[in-house]
Order: C-alpha cells, then sequence, then structure tokens
C-alpha cells in the first residue's frame, strides 16, 4: 500500500501524481467520484460499480477538486489547505485529513493557525514565542549605542 502527503491548494484541489492516476487509468478529464466513509472520502474511477455522492474531473495537472462539503465536514473553511493523506488500497484511492498540529510541541486541538501555509500554535506556544520575541528585541535594543 502506497501512502504519501499532499496539502490542498487554496480551491480544494489536490494534486495526485501521475505514478497513482497511471495506476488506476486514470487520464485528463476522466470523471473521478467521491464516496465519504467515515472521517475517509475513497475516490474511484467511472467504470467503478461504487456510487458517488459526488463527481469531478481529473485535470490536466493530475488534481482533482476535493468537494467543499467534504472539507467542510472535516471541519475546515473552503479556502483552507488542508493536509490529507493518500492511500492506494484495494485498487481504489483514499483520502484521510492529517490532524492539524501546534508547530511548537506538536499537540492538536485549540490551535491559533496563521500564515499562507495555515500553520498552527497552540496558546502555550504563542505565550513562549511572544516571551522569547520580546526578550530578545529588549536585549538587542538594549545593546544599540
Amino acid at each position: 500500500m502506497a501512502t504519501f502527503t499532499r496539502k490542498t491548494d487554496e480551491l480544494g484541489r489536490i494534486t495526485l501524481g501521475v505514478r497513482l492516476c497511471r495506476q488506476m487509468g486514470w487520464e485528463f478529464q476522466d470523471r473521478i467520484g467521491f464516496q465519504p466513509s467515515g472521517n475517509t472520502l475513497i475516490l474511484f474511477g467511472e467504470e467503478s460499480e461504487r456510487l458517488a455522492t459526488t463527481w469531478s474531473h481529473l485535470e490536466a495537472m493530475h488534481r482533482v477538486v476535493v468537494p467543499v462539503e467534504y472539507r467542510r465536514g472535516w471541519g475546515f473553511q473552503s479556502s483552507d489547505r488542508i493536509d490529507l493523506e493518500i492511500a492506494m488500497e484495494e485498487g481504489e484511492v483514499v483520502l484521510r485529513p492529517i490532524a492539524l498540529r501546534c508547530s511548537g510541541c506538536g499537540r492538536t486541538g485549540d490551535l491559533v493557525r496563521f500564515g499562507q501555509n495555515q500553520c498552527a500554535i497552540c496558546p502555550d506556544c504563542l505565550a513562549e514565542l511572544l516571551y522569547q520575541c520580546k526578550s530578545s528585541a529588549s536585549a538587542f535594543f538594549h545593546t544599540m549605542p
């Protein structure tokens, strides 16, 4: 089972990659079906016998748009960039959201997101960061002539 992670862009597109698309037999403009299963999203081609709740077309850059209703269901805003684990399991592609973690300590939950790359930091690490910045700035200005 091949597993890798990718980040969606601000439009919710995720690049599946040439190798994965070739393994699945998917080509540019093929219809890709989405079916939710718990906290995962199963992707499959039009030839599958699965019933899709939503369809998308494979873009030229081997991208598909993760439908906004699934992104919102995972607790993200429509324009958030989401880290997704992509796995190939039993001839299907499975997407799983990766929990956002604090950049300082790795904790999940109660995080402040910032920046274009949607970094996150918990209140404790933010307080420590602000304290260190204040201390560094104070030391810098005390050493100036």
